[in-house]
């Protein structure tokens, strides 16, 4: 289902402890809002789109209190966490339309689990 096709919310992703890529962090494909809508695949929180191999990721340092805003056709991933002694804890918020009651729709911007390092 492509992600126009439900009313998807924007996400607000806060770290609750210094997160980067090398803890599970957040990377982001800038161009992707712009290009066409990706076929979701799987389901629920194990479901995501396939990206292209040369799609640049983005992703930083994010301190306690930062909080990440994206629209919810920005294509988003997790990092592998590559600190296994301190797991990722973070509040990941999504805000709809009033009386839609659906926070399924992002899901189709979400890029498949991979075991790639970050960059």
């Amino acid at each position: 289902m492509p992600v126009s096709d439900s009313p998807a919310p924007w996400t607000v992703w806060i770290p609750l402890h210094p997160c980067g890529p090398d803890d599970g962090g957040i990377g982001l494909w800038p161009d992707s809002f712009s290009g066409p809508l990706l076929d979701h695949t799987g389901a629920g929180l194990l479901g995501g789109c396939d990206v292209a191999d040369e799609a640049v990721w983005v992703t930083g340092e994010l301190a306690v209190g930062d909080a990440l805003l994206f629209a919810p056709t920005v294509v988003h991933r997790a990092w592998p966490n590559l600190r296994p002694d301190r797991p990722r804890i973070s509040v990941d918020l999504r805000f709809s339309h009033l009386g839609t009651g659906d926070v399924t729709g992002s899901r189709s911007r979400i890029a498949n689990a991979s075991t790639d390092d970050p960059p």
